[in-house]
């Protein structure tokens, strides 16, 4: 009979088990690992910008994004 072992070692008899101890193992930075591959950083992007109080919580960051966007795509110039 198949048993089911994790990378540190533990054994599981069946595979809803192991699947069950995935649920107790994994923190948030092992989501965040294993979502990166799943959902994309634009994709996340739209949906948050959807949400209520996202230009709110992240109002520093838009304008740091602007500013240098600024910088990259704009320049003084002398009048003619």
């Amino acid at each position: 009979m198949a048993q089911w072992e994790s990378a540190w070692g533990d054994i599981f008899e069946t595979e809803t088990d192991a699947r069950e101890n995935v649920i107790e193992r994994m923190d948030w930075t092992d989501y965040k690992t294993e979502l990166q591959y799943s959902i994309s950083f634009f994709e996340l992007l739209d949906w948050a910008r959807e949400h209520d109080g996202f230009y709110d919580r992240f109002a520093d960051e838009i304008q740091d994004a602007e500013n240098e966007f600024f910088r990259s795509n704009y320049s003084e110039t002398e009048e003619e």
